[in-house]
C-alpha cells in the first residue's frame, strides 16, 4: 500500500532558500542578503550601526558595455571594494548584500566573502580576548 503525505513547503520572498520549516525561512528573510531592509547580525555583533543597502549599492559603480555582436561586458572599478569596506565598517554582511541586490558578482570586485568572515571572526574574536584581559 502506499502512502501520501501533503507537506507545506516555505519559500524566502527575495532569494531562492526554501524548507519545510516556517519559522526557519521567517527568521531567515529577516537577515537575507536580498532582502532590502534587512537587519545585520554581524553589525549589531560589534555594536555597530549598518547602513541601508540603498546607500551601499550607490557606492559600487558598474557599467554594462555591448560589443558589436551583442554580447554584454561588465565593467567595475575595483577601488569600490575599498569605499564600500569603510562604509560597511569592514561588516562581510553587509558588503554581500550591496553585491547581490547591486546584481552583480562579489568576486567580481576581487571580494571573497568566505575570506572577509574569517578575517571578522578572527578580528572579534582578539577584541573579546582583549576585554577579558583587561577585567
Amino acid at each position: 500500500m502506499m502512502r501520501s503525505k501533503k507537506v507545506w513547503r516555505y519559500y524566502c520572498d527575495y532569494c531562492k532558500k526554501a524548507g519545510c520549516n516556517k519559522h526557519v525561512i521567517v527568521h531567515h528573510e529577516k537577515y537575507c542578503t536580498m532582502n532590502p531592509n534587512r537587519q545585520c547580525r554581524m553589525c549589531k555583533l560589534v555594536e555597530q550601526e549598518p547602513k541601508s543597502v540603498e546607500e551601499l549599492k550607490q557606492l559600487l559603480h558598474v557599467k554594462i558595455e555591448e560589443d558589436e555582436w551583442g554580447n554584454e561586458s561588465c565593467l567595475i572599478d575595483k577601488e569600490d571594494l575599498d569605499v564600500l569596506r569603510s562604509a560597511t565598517g569592514n561588516c562581510p554582511a553587509c558588503m554581500l548584500a550591496a553585491f547581490r541586490q547591486k546584481g552583480v558578482q562579489a568576486y567580481q570586485f576581487g571580494f571573497d566573502f568566505k575570506e572577509a568572515c574569517k578575517d571578522f571572526w578572527i578580528a572579534y574574536n582578539d577584541s573579546q580576548t582583549e576585554v577579558v584581559l583587561m577585567t
